[in-house]
């Protein structure tokens, strides 16, 4: 209809620049469906194919409706990517039956299933499909569709990270580290995760780094342990940022900076680790590699007992108790001494205790103060014992 209307036009007795734009116009049209109908032959032929009979032209045909084609003009249809993924898969397909485990493992147009999704995974996964075997191999990990087996996951695990699979490589290294389905092996864990780490794996540089800093499966080495986090660092990998910033706090590996540590320590915060919001806080309170700043490290430590630090509550409490970088505040120190207190922190039950023998924010109360000097004793705090001890002997309890 729309090339006839515009033939009609192109008769009518147009002159001057109307006629010539009706003119460019069809010749665009007439290209763009040209194009258009050479684009859509190969999806008109696997169609064709498809309807015959052929499985891997079946595959194809629900890879295109499972997430839609522009250039072939098919959209997205739930119903008919399921449909032809089945007629595939029925004459063994490794691959239509990997992303029907797939779409049942999502409730993608179905209701979701684990128990089929592991089915299909299976199926697929003895027919040697490389993802297949890792997807089941997670599904005995994490209990979905099949009963929890951690030797089951180990054993698919194995079988796909032999064939290169970086994601198995991954949780098999975990596997052997946590000893779960498979005897613990911290060698093991280093091997794969080495592996993993060389194939570009973020996580893997991580935990490679944490094994050369603790020589878990390998000889302790600072400098191996730096090069690894700085890698993942680089990647802006939080836990990566935060291992090398400690590194330089401490000077493992590298030179001593206080000045880098700040810059790792700020790095990792902004994406919200904790520890380097505690850590980036203490550089604050005690200048160290930064201008010293009590309003700074309060800030930091809000931060991070927000996210619950035990630390950051026991530091942010003393900052309220003497009003450094926040309005003096008795009561707000003792509420977050006692929330770290309820916690098992040694430090905050001894401070707690000197809140109730001083009387600050709450009602003095001797009985109080020997009941938290005790807890803290307990865990062996040597100057709770001391006040107990005085406590005891001027007569204040009995």
């Amino acid at each position: 209809m729309i090339i006839r209307s515009l033939i009609d036009r192109l008769t009518r007795p147009i002159e001057g620049p109307s006629k010539v734009f009706a003119i460019v116009f069809l010749v665009i049209f007439v290209v763009i469906m040209a194009v258009l109908f050479y684009l859509n032959s190969p999806v008109r032929e696997i169609s064709a194919a498809a309807a015959r009979g052929e499985a891997g032209s079946q595959y194809i045909m629900g890879h295109k409706y499972l997430y839609g084609c522009r250039i072939s003009m098919v959209r997205q249809d739930y119903v008919r990517a399921i449909y032809w993924f089945h007629r595939a898969a029925e004459q063994g397909n490794s691959g239509a039956e990997f992303m029907l485990g797939e779409i049942y493992r999502d409730g993608q147009g179905v209701e979701q299933s684990y128990e089929q999704a592991a089915y299909w995974f299976r199926r697929a996964a003895v027919q040697g499909d490389l993802d297949a075997k890792f997807s089941l191999g997670v599904r005995y990990h994490r209990g979905q569709g099949v009963e929890q087996n951690y030797e089951q996951a180990a054993y698919w695990y194995r079988r796909a990270a032999y064939r290169g699979h970086l994601g198995a490589k991954v949780n098999l290294a975990t596997q052997y580290y946590f000893g779960r389905g498979i005897e613990q092996n911290y060698e093991q864990a280093v091997y794969w995760y080495r592996r993993a780490a060389y194939q570009g794996h973020l996580g893997a540089k991580v935990n490679l780094a944490n094994q050369y800093l603790y020589g878990q499966g390998v000889e302790q080495n600072y400098e191996q342990a730096v090069y690894w986090y700085r890698q993942a660092a680089l990647q802006r990998n939080a836990s990566a940022e935060f291992g090398l910033g400690a590194r330089y706090r401490l000077g493992q590996g590298v030179e001593q900076s206080y000045e880098q540590a700040v810059y790792w320590y700020r790095r990792a915060a902004y994406q919200g680790q904790v520890q380097a919001k505690a850590n980036l806080a203490h550089r604050y309170l005690f200048g160290q590699g930064i201008e010293q700043n009590y309003e700074q490290a309060v800030y930091w430590l809000h931060r991070a007992v927000y996210q619950g630090h035990l630390g950051a509550k026991v530091s942010l409490a003393i900052q309220y108790l003497y009003g450094q970088g926040v309005e003096q505040n008795y009561e707000q120190a003792v509420y977050l001494t006692r929330q770290a207190a309820l916690q098992r922190s040694a430090s905050a039950e001894f401070n707690l205790g000197l809140n109730y023998l001083q009387g600050q924010g709450v009602i003095q109360d001797y009985i109080q103060a020997a009941y938290w000097f005790r807890r803290a004793a307990a865990q062996g705090h040597e100057g709770a014992q001391e006040n107990l001890d005085w406590m005891y002997e001027i007569g204040l309890i009995d």
